[in-house]
């Protein structure tokens, strides 16, 4: 747990330096990129919130845990008032750990959606045998009591409409339709259709 929040800190930190890199690199080619104003960004919309969320949270612990209780219930109350429109939150369920915790999840007054990142699930179950006590179908009615039981909605990410029958009758309402890869690969499949038109 704690590698793994480590490197999501050291990453988040590094993004307003290698996303403008990235960037540059891979679609420089294509169009320009302001590798200063997005860098500039990047500080604005990812690091500083962060950096503002830890300084907050070190320096102002005892009043910052009032302060996080209190944001279920403005969200209910602007909700309510019409002030603001609900967020949908979506808590992914990628790993036994979490499937095993899926009902405390589901528990999170915030959470929406137990939405399950099959890719992972599996590559998970695969890479420690030894720590599953389930099998991936297991997993997925696991997964979608546990969202049943709280009142909330189960989701996950489908490559195969075959499957689509069999996940509705687990519970699951929120499909969503091939991957992130699948995404990703189809823009870049218009992305090179568009050049070698303009070449």
């Amino acid at each position: 747990m704690a590698l793994a929040v480590a490197v999501t800190l050291t990453s988040t930190l590094l993004a307003f330096i290698m996303t403008p890199l990235w960037c540059r690199a891979l679609a420089g080619r294509y169009v320009p990129v302001d590798a200063l104003g997005l860098c500039l960004s990047t500080l604005q919309v990812v690091v500083a919130p962060v950096l503002i969320g830890v300084l907050c949270n070190w320096r102002f612990r005892a009043k910052w845990r009032g302060w996080r209780a209190s944001g279920p219930r403005c969200r209910r109350a602007s909700t309510r008032c019409g002030c603001a429109p609900h967020p949908v939150l979506f808590a992914h369920i990628e790993t036994i750990e979490a499937v095993e915790n899926a009902r405390a999840i589901a528990a999170v007054e915030a959470v929406d959606v137990l939405f399950v990142g099959p890719a992972d699930l599996r590559f998970d179950l695969e890479a420690r045998p030894s720590r599953g006590t389930r099998d991936y179908d297991a997993c997925l009615q696991e997964v979608a009591a546990a969202a049943s039981a709280a009142g909330r909605q189960s989701g996950i990410l489908v490559r195969d409409t075959g499957e689509l029958g069999k996940l509705r009758s687990l519970g699951y309402t929120m499909l969503a339709i091939d991957s992130d890869l699948g995404i990703l690969r189809a823009g870049y499949q218009r992305m090179i259709a568009s050049d070698s038109q303009t070449l």
